[in-house]
């Protein structure tokens, strides 16, 4: 599997559907993929928040980490990311459609629909 110094993980944009929690709108993001783009259990990351987009990169001097949970039966945790804020909640109601693209040690969420062009995602 690919991490954050390996560029060979392919890109992978998904959508992001709004949950509320706790009054909070939020981004939640949980799976073994993550570990395919350098957010495994325990990682630092840091994240930057614009009127445009929010990036979480991986970061060794982050002061966030991936967090987890193990289910029955597992030996490992898998990895998850919970955005949930006040900032965060106004960020995103103003968005109609928000995405996430992936790529090796950064996350990067915006507005938009996924559009794909002659096969081509983007």
């Amino acid at each position: 599997m690919a991490n954050a110094k390996d560029k060979t993980a392919k890109k992978l944009i998904k959508e992001i559907h709004k949950h509320a929690h706790r009054g909070n709108i939020r981004i939640w993001f949980e799976g073994k993929w993550l570990h395919v783009y350098g957010f495994t259990y325990h990682t630092k990351f840091t994240v930057k928040m614009t009127s445009k987009q929010i990036v979480l990169k991986v970061d060794p001097e982050g002061d966030r980490f991936v967090s987890g949970r193990k289910r029955k039966g597992q030996d490992q945790h898998t990895a998850l990311i919970d955005l949930s804020s006040v900032a965060v909640t106004e960020w995103i109601a103003q968005k109609e459609v928000v995405t996430a693209t992936f790529t090796a040690g950064k996350i990067v969420i915006k507005e938009g629909k996924i559009v794909i062009n002659e096969g081509k995602v983007s």
